[in-house]
């Protein structure tokens, strides 16, 4: 018997179901996922004149 059979035969999930269950992270990376991102600017980790230069450029940059 083919995989393909075997979710054929089930019961179809209810609509959001899957896109829940993929956003749900496990439980070990909890802390991970619950984290508050802050976006700040990259210019202070420039470590040469051309990564000052490609942080400089609004073309590049999001600042």
């Amino acid at each position: 018997m083919s995989l393909t059979a075997v979710a054929a035969c089930g019961a179809p999930a209810p609509p959001g179901a899957a896109a829940a269950a993929a956003t749900r992270p496990p439980p070990q990376l909890a802390a991970v996922h619950d984290q508050q991102i802050t976006w700040q600017p990259c210019d202070g980790f420039a470590t040469s004149a051309a990564d000052r230069a490609l942080y400089a450029n609004e073309a590049v940059s999001t600042k």
